[in-house]
């Protein structure tokens, strides 16, 4: 990739920017989300369409190891991408105001700052060097996954820790997502039918079926807005995380980095007023609310998120995991 078009990494003067250049380079490679995963993935290189997408939302430092195969995957060639890695590393060092809308003065003015900076939970999983990962992780990946995940577990602040017992209305614990319209099936891993997405996402299956994983619901800083974390043997703690984009387009994927930074993976859990003890779950991203189907989904029907209505495929029974009669 050549050529005085092409966006100079060394104009950013800190995250905003350099994460405005990136979206730009993105821009003039004209290839998507899925292309550019495809040719990180020929490479042998690791490069989610989820991981970029919602890396050129934000405006906090990329890491190293999500900028190298994104330059790469545009066009770009060693020399170029060694730039934008030292650029990256540059901005990384700076003080935490510097790196967020100042500049270090070591160069010309570039962009103007548009949005504001990681926050703090984000800024410890950079330290960590944890990254977002898919469920279908090869074993070779899957130890250090495993080692990292438990670690920032053991480091996230308390107040976004799981729900306690007997917290508010909705159960501590292992619970059960259950559609009102099929209260024998409960939100759990699948694959999108089309079979478009290879990768898990959330579906609904027959509850005496539908571990692993297991299912609780972790409370935020925010009042009634909680994670659905999925614990499996094999591929460990996870969040449901909401796709904006691709095939799988507001469907619901299981990410090992649960962020606090990251409303596609915050949902407002509320009581409906009918029926009695059902709820509803909003995207705190969006707005929309989660649903599976149509009024009486079917095994396999993929959860979504879209419009809130009054319909029945937007009300959820949420109970203890140990409550069925069938244990």
């Amino acid at each position: 990739m050549t050529g005085n078009q092409q966006p100079r990494p060394e104009q950013a003067r800190n995250a905003t920017e350099f994460v405005a250049l990136l979206r730009e380079l993105k821009d003039k490679s004209g290839l998507s989300y899925r292309q550019l995963e495809e040719r990180a993935e020929r490479r042998g290189e690791v490069l989610a369409r989820s991981t970029i997408a919602d890396g050129l939302r934000r405006s906090a430092v990329p890491r190293a190891d999500v900028v190298a195969p994104f330059v790469r995957a545009c066009g770009a060639g060693d020399a170029e991408v060694t730039a934008w890695l030292a650029v990256r590393e540059r901005l990384a060092a700076l003080p935490e105001p510097a790196r967020a809308n100042g500049t270090d003065g070591s160069h010309s003015p570039g962009l103007t700052l548009t949005q504001a900076s990681a926050p703090p939970a984000m800024r410890s999983r950079h330290l960590l060097g944890h990254r977002p990962t898919r469920w279908w992780l090869g074993a070779a990946g899957l130890a250090l996954t495993l080692g990292l995940t438990a670690l920032a577990w053991a480091l996230w602040p308390g107040k976004e820790r799981e729900t306690a017992a007997g917290a508010g209305p909705l159960p501590g614990g292992w619970v059960e997502i259950r559609p009102v319209g099929a209260p024998g099936q409960c939100l759990t891993e699948g694959r999108e039918q089309s079979g478009r997405f290879t990768a898990a996402i959330a579906v609904q299956r027959p509850c005496a079926h539908a571990e692993p994983p297991r299912t609780r619901l972790r409370s935020t800083d925010a009042a009634g807005v909680y994670y659905i974390e999925w614990d499996h043997p094999a591929h460990g703690r996870g969040c449901l995380t909401l796709l904006d984009s691709g095939p799988a387009a507001t469907m619901l994927e299981p990410w090992d980095d649960c962020s606090g930074a990251r409303a596609t993976q915050r949902f407002h859990i509320e009581p409906a007023e009918q029926p009695t003890g059902s709820y509803r779950i909003q995207s705190t991203a969006t707005g929309g609310c989660l649903a599976l189907g149509d009024e009486t989904p079917t095994q396999g029907t993929e959860a979504v998120v879209g419009s809130c209505s009054d319909a029945t495929a937007q009300l959820f029974l949420i109970t203890p995991a140990n409550a069925r009669q069938d244990r």
